[in-house]
């Protein structure tokens, strides 16, 4: 299917008065530039290599779904459903990741610079050396997921669960968390160089 095909096909879904369904269709490579796929049905999609920046896939269900290499960066992946998708090496830089659902993702070398991970759930997903540098991981839920090698630089970790995350050769250098930010037992941020917020008191 080429762009304008999907372009119709996603036009006549809306005028039927329902999100359009694609799921397990093949869109390997296809520019799919500032496309709007809100809600959309993208469920064990192929979408190896295609370009997705820009798009607007808010509350778009993606479980299973094939996105390695995919480009996915400046765009609006707000509440989107990901559980078990395939990210390996996908660029989503400064993508709006908040409150979506990652849970058992694989993200291997995926690239989520300046993305916007709010209170996103990476429960038991393979971050293995993702880089996550200046990302908002606030109250974002780490949970037994695979950071080694990860680079977590200048992210904020205020509030976000880490218990039981493998951080091994993760680096964290003037990361940002707080008293509510989870930790892994026996690990020490401080050590490994991220910085705890201050509590400033106003009397």
């Amino acid at each position: 299917m080429e762009r304008e095909e999907l372009l119709q096909f996603i036009q006549n879904a809306w005028q039927q008065s329902h999100p359009p369904d694609l799921r397990r269709m093949g869109l390997s490579r296809l520019d799919l530039t500032a496309i709007d796929l809100h809600r959309a049905n993208l469920n064990e999609a192929d979408l190896f290599g295609a370009n997705l920046e820009r798009a607007n896939l808010n509350g778009a269900s993606l479980i299973f779904v094939n996105l390695i290499q995919a480009r996915l960066s400046n765009g609006n992946l707000r509440r989107a459903n990901l559980v078990f998708a395939n990210l390996q090496l996908a660029t989503l830089i400064g993508t709006d990741l908040r409150e979506a659902n990652l849970s058992a993702a694989d993200l291997h070398g995926a690239v989520l610079k300046h993305a916007n991970l709010e209170q996103a759930n990476l429960s038991e997903a393979n971050l293995h050396e993702v880089d996550l540098t200046g990302a908002n991981l606030h109250r974002t839920n780490l949970k037994e997921s695979n950071l080694t090698s990860a680079d977590l630089s200048q992210a904020d970790l205020r509030g976000a669960n880490l218990l039981e995350a493998n951080l091994t050769a993760a680096r964290l250098t003037k990361t940002v968390y707080n008293q509510t930010t989870t930790w892994p037992d026996d690990f020490d941020p401080s050590a490994a160089g991220a910085v705890r917020e201050k509590k400033w008191f106003l009397f």
